[in-house]
């Protein structure tokens, strides 16, 4: 799931920060505070903590990016859900 989740992901990244240095740089400070408090196991954790951070710093810039980004993703994993992929 995570290979098939994660370029969503980037995808709205990407389209979020495209324009701004100083929101890439906000969002790498983001996702290495929260990556060097907690260790994580699997890759599928680090896909939605950066999902999370990314969706929240949307949310805060331009909501209607968060609101797109978030229906992607959601409908992507719940593709991923019922097809049992």
């Amino acid at each position: 799931h995570t290979l098939v989740l994660l370029p969503v992901v980037v995808a709205g990244v990407v389209v979020l920060v495209k324009s701004s240095i100083a929101l890439a740089f906000s969002l790498a400070g983001i996702v290495a505070a929260v990556r060097f408090r907690n260790s994580l196991d699997d890759s599928k954790d680090a896909t939605f903590l950066f999902l999370a951070v990314g969706l929240g710093l949307a949310a805060g810039v331009e909501l209607d990016v968060a609101l797109v980004f978030s229906v992607i993703f959601n409908a992507s994993t719940l593709a991923l859900f019922y097809t049992d992929f």
